[in-house]
């Protein structure tokens, strides 16, 4: 909040023109950063205005650029695909290889999320990671990772490519100095998902809190939300309902302010799945009545609400209306990438137990064997071995090199530090000095000049001993003779000064 109330006042001091847009994009990114992405489109238009009136066709291309990425996050795939599209023609115009690239990632990202070429989506993604990486743009190296793992997830079906993306994102994220970051708790949701969706039950959560503790105080809101709804789902799954029942009041107070439609159904349909499970059937169908309105007919298209609504006619005997939401549910194009991902297959094996209860035995077989094997594909193909976040091989390899980076740094810190304090001493020393040769010609008592004589010469001997120390111990090998021996050279190529200190003495006092 304290950052967009800054910009919101820079913004009012400046006069239109180029640099006012780029404010605008700042602040664009601020409200996108907290889930307020209608604002965020807002201040995104306004820099385009003011890039086509006071910038150059370069300007207009960033703008252009920045405004589709707005628009993908609103959901409005095609229309953010096209002004991208315009913004990378721009560039390729120019010969801007900088703009080309970022036009070429963020266009990767629409399609992506888009999810109708994902195909295309990647290799766009792949073409402009060699530039990101010679350049070292690390926020667009973050993007292109993450779009990748996405890409992974729901197009290729791959866990090891899936985590080896995401832990991409997290790597260069937690080499920054910020610890908490909204890309960051994505990260490591998504990589839950694959573990969520792999039935490692616990190992998901340890992932989704790890999730949640990455996210900003002020940063994405439904982020909070989906997290909490993936583990209402996870405790649910492992009986522990009243955990279960406190991530689903989190996630459906954040969805209520932040939140969508789609999202307030699919809450209902969980929900109503927890009582459900409970027994508490009477509970249960207050929530279907919220999915459905006044007539019964279905307002959402979801399959997790399909696959809920046939649960609830099953536990109430109706087997054929059951059976009809059941097979809404097996015809609905499924979204395996998602939160709600498996959801055929519950709504599979509910439709075998609906033939079976109306005495269809072979549909119910015929169901029961597709079941089997939509599980082995969906589920088991992505079972990996239980383990904690902590001990996961990717986790351990940040650990490591987030150490050494500690140590470099404390390393390097050190040395500043000594730098400093061996100036300071070699400081206080020639000062000594100084004021000896000071001293040798006032009249003092003799023994006030030798003390003086003495701390000069000693405290020039510590600090070499001290300044050389690293090396001593390096050359001696840690023997004790070999270091007093070392000791005994310092002192002997420091006794001609001495000496000559001395021999001022006796003539100032001869």
């Amino acid at each position: 909040a304290k950052n967009l109330d800054s910009l919101k006042q820079v913004i009012v001091g400046m006069e239109p023109g180029v640099a006012l847009a780029d404010v605008h994009l700042e602040l664009a990114d601020e409200y996108a950063g907290r889930a307020l992405y209608a604002e965020a489109l807002k201040q995104c238009e306004r820099a385009l205005d003011l890039k086509k009136a006071h910038g150059d066709a370069l300007d207009e291309a960033d703008a252009m650029v920045h405004l589709g990425a707005a628009f993908g996050t609103m959901g409005e795939h095609d229309t953010g695909i096209s002004w991208v599209k315009k913004g990378l023609n721009a560039f390729k115009s120019s010969r801007d290889e900088a703009g080309v690239a970022r036009a070429t990632t963020e266009l990767g990202v629409l399609l992506a999320n888009a999810g109708e070429d994902r195909f295309s989506a990647k290799e766009l993604l792949v073409d402009a990671l060699a530039y990101h990486h010679e350049h070292g743009n690390i926020d667009l190296l973050v993007k292109s990772y993450y779009a990748l793992g996405w890409v992974a997830f729901s197009l290729e079906k791959s866990p090891a490519k899936t985590l080896k993306n995401y832990y991409k994102v997290i790597e260069l994220l937690r080499g920054q100095s910020e610890v908490k970051n909204n890309t960051l708790a994505g990260a490591y949701n998504n990589s839950g998902l694959v573990y969520l969706h792999a039935h490692e039950n616990t190992l998901a959560i340890e992932y989704f809190n790890k999730a949640l503790e990455s996210l900003p105080e002020d940063g994405n809101v439904m982020f909070k939300g989906i997290m909490n709804f993936n583990l209402a789902l996870l405790h649910q799954r492992l009986r522990d309902f009243e955990a279960a029942q406190i991530h689903l009041d989190l996630a459906e107070s954040i969805n209520n302010v932040y939140g969508t439609g789609s999202f307030r159904e699919a809450l209902y349909a969980w929900r109503g799945r927890f009582f459900l499970d409970q027994g508490q059937l009477d509970s249960a169908r207050h929530y279907r009545n919220l999915i459905q309105d006044r007539e019964g007919q279905d307002q959402s298209k979801l399959p997790v609400n399909y696959t809920f609504l046939g649960d609830v006619s099953f536990a109430e005997q109706d087997f054929e209306q059951a059976r009809m939401h059941y097979e809404s549910a097996m015809t609905t194009n499924f979204n395996e990438g998602g939160m709600f991902a498996n959801d055929d297959v519950e709504a599979v094996i509910g439709a075998s137990r609906c033939a079976k209860a109306q005495g269809n035995l072979l549909r119910a077989f015929e169901l029961q064997e597709k079941y089997y094997a939509m599980r082995d594909s969906v589920m088991e193909v992505r079972r990996i071995p239980a383990i904690s976040l902590s001990e996961t091989r990717e986790e351990v390899s940040l650990r490591e090199k987030e150490e050494r980076r500690r140590v470099e740094q404390e390393r390097e810190a050190a040395k500043s530090r000594n730098f400093l304090q061996y100036s300071a001493g070699l400081l206080v020393i020639v000062i000594l000095l100084l004021l000896l040769n000071l001293v040798v010609k006032l009249t003092l008592p003799s023994l006030v000049i030798k003390a003086a004589s003495f701390i000069t010469v000693l405290t020039l001997f510590e600090f070499a001993l001290v300044y050389l120390d690293p090396t001593i111990e390096t050359a001696s090998g840690g023997q004790p003779l070999a270091k007093l021996g070392i000791n005994l050279l310092i002192a002997t190529v420091i006794f001609p000064l001495h000496t000559f200190i001395e021999g001022r003495i006796a003539k100032a006092y001869g």
